[in-house]
C-alpha cells in the first residue's frame, strides 16, 4: 500500500513537471517565431516623438474658418487631430472648441455663436465647448 502511494506521488509529479516543461517550451518557441518574424517586418517604435495634433491644411479648414470668421468669431489656432478627424479651435480670451469635420461646418458656427451669446448674457465663462455631437457640451 505504501509503495502504491509512492508511485501515484510519482505520477503527479512527473505529470506537473512535463506539464511546466511543455509551457516552457511553447513560450520558448512563440518568442524565437516572433523574433524571427521580426526581422521580416518593422517593429512599431514608440519610441518615436510622433505629433499627435498638426497644423490643418488649408482644404480642410476654409470652409469652417469662413463660417466662423462670418460669425465673427476669432480663433486663435485651428489644429486638426489626425487620427480622430476633430477641429480644435482655442477662441481669443475663450474655450477651447471641438468642431466635427463630419457635420455641416455653418450649423456648428452658428450653434458657436448662439452658445457664445448666451453665456455672455448670463455672464459664464466657459472652458470647453464640444460641438461634435448633436447635443453640443459645455463645460465650465
Amino acid at each position: 500500500m505504501f509503495m502504491r502511494r509512492r508511485k501515484k506521488n510519482r505520477k503527479k509529479v512527473f505529470i506537473i513537471v512535463l506539464s511546466i516543461l511543455l509551457v516552457v517550451v511553447v513560450l520558448f518557441g512563440a518568442t524565437m517565431i516572433a523574433n524571427y518574424l521580426s526581422h521580416f517586418f518593422p517593429k512599431f517604435n514608440s519610441s518615436k516623438n510622433e505629433k499627435i495634433l498638426s497644423p490643418i491644411d488649408s482644404t480642410g479648414s476654409t470652409s469652417l474658418s469662413r463660417a466662423i470668421a462670418d460669425k465673427n468669431i476669432k480663433i486663435t489656432n485651428l489644429e486638426i487631430a489626425t487620427d480622430s478627424g476633430i477641429l480644435n479651435g482655442k477662441i481669443v480670451n475663450g474655450p477651447l472648441v471641438y468642431f466635427s469635420q463630419s457635420e455641416n461646418v455653418d450649423i456648428q458656427a452658428s450653434t458657436l455663436q448662439l452658445i457664445l451669446s448666451r453665456l455672455t448674457i448670463d455672464a459664464k465663462k466657459p472652458i470647453l465647448i464640444d460641438l461634435r455631437f448633436k447635443k453640443p457640451i459645455v463645460k465650465f
